[in-house]
């Protein structure tokens, strides 16, 4: 997308009578959220955004030593009170020694939930060796695997409970290399809590593997669920062979939707959808402008949300569009993610991860990597904003 025609879809257009003053669009507010030298930490990476009632929003990222995604790593938070305008100083939500693995853990991958019956809060992420990089857990030869932890809050997000280990009900033998996320799950009419996530399985592969020069290690996207408000977690349905990191989201008729990085080398975005709430996947799609960087994708995050006219609600996907990890942009459908009717270039440099969410207000909320920070936008719902009124 040209310069001129990205810019034309923020354009003012008239929406009343010839006779009425136009009304401009709101403007996007952009601000950073977690930027090099905060905590003493020069990269922050991995963003996952929550939103909840009463204008908080919770922010998570990674925080990191370099851009690496080993290392001693932790896990940060910014809280805000009124819809993402201001936020709260940084401060950690779980470091090494709190999984029995003092400065020698990495902790990342962030993915929270909010049980809307319960008012709680479950943070799950993954943990690892600071000294295994990823090829050596995918070869299952690190000093130790990847782990799966979940902590919950009581007070929307103020404070956290000590994290415990899950790995033995959401991870299969055999399979080796795991993530939550990152990002947010979702909650269902029928209270199941849902989580993405994916992991790698430790057989040949011959078309994509991850470890090339071995043949092995498949890529493989699925679901994490519970059906007793968090309190236990069990494994959903997986996803079609060759995907990566996933994003889902609820159609207001209860059909679920899963995006997912691609790992066949065409890079654009796979796409399923459920009818058992996440059990079983159907047959999967490459949705063709929906792209991603070369050569190993990226990241993306989706947004469901209800409306009372149209039967699928409105969807948001947002990721880089491009074949680096530049220009993110923001996509709206209302028609399932069938077919995309508007979009806004977020961040046209440098830009990466991302994760959305609905504020309080009625903005939607993007908080996402650009350069060498993550940032957070508002986008306002209105006739003539870049993305309509949703």
């Amino acid at each position: 997308m040209s310069p001129s025609k990205r810019q034309s879809r923020s354009d003012s257009r008239a929406s009343g009578l010839a006779d009425k003053a136009l009304q401009a669009p709101p403007k996007v507010s952009l601000g950073d959220i977690f930027a090099p030298g905060m905590l003493r930490v020069p990269v922050f990476r991995i963003p996952a955004l929550l939103t909840l009632p009463d204008g908080i929003a919770l922010a998570f990222s990674e925080a990191r030593p370099g851009l690496h995604d080993s290392g001693v790593i932790n896990l940060v938070m910014r809280r805000s009170t009124d819809n993402g305008k201001t936020w709260s100083s940084a401060s950690v939500v779980v470091e090494g020694d709190m999984v029995g693995q003092r400065g020698t853990s990495t902790v990342g991958n962030p993915t929270a939930v909010y049980d809307a019956s319960t008012k709680k809060i479950w943070l799950m992420l993954c943990t690892n060796h600071a000294r295994d990089v990823e090829w050596q857990i995918h070869a299952d030869c690190g000093i130790d695997s990847r782990r799966v932890w979940i902590c919950q809050s009581v007070d929307l997000g103020t404070t956290w409970s000590a994290p415990h280990e899950i790995t033995s009900s959401v991870k299969l033998r055999g399979w080796t290399w795991y993530a939550t996320g990152p990002g947010v799950g979702i909650q269902l009419a029928s209270g199941r809590l849902v989580m993405p996530a994916n992991h790698a399985e430790n057989v040949h592969e011959r078309d994509h593997p991850y470890l090339v020069d071995r043949k092995r290690s498949r890529m493989v996207a699925h679901i994490i669920y519970s059906d007793d408000h968090g309190e236990t977690w069990q494994l959903g349905g997986c996803a079609a062979k060759h995907t990566n990191e996933t994003t889902v989201g609820v159609f207001p008729d209860g059909q679920l939707i899963l995006n997912s990085r691609d790992w066949t080398g065409r890079f654009l975005r796979q796409i399923q959808y459920s009818n058992d709430e996440g059990k079983t996947w159907g047959s999967p799609r490459h949705d063709p402008l929906l792209v991603e960087p070369e050569p190993q994708g990226c990241q993306g995050s989706l947004l469901v949300i209800p409306h009372k006219e149209r039967p699928k609600g409105t969807t948001f996907f947002c990721n880089p569009s491009s074949d680096r990890r530049e220009m993110l942009t923001v996509r709206r459908s209302d028609d399932g993610g069938h077919s995309w009717c508007a979009s806004f270039c977020l961040e046209p440099g440098a830009s990466a991860y991302s994760s959305l969410g609905l504020l309080a207000d009625g903005a939607l909320g993007v908080l996402f990597e650009r350069g060498d920070r993550i940032s957070f936008a508002r986008i306002p719902s209105h006739p003539n904003g870049p993305l309509g009124s949703f």
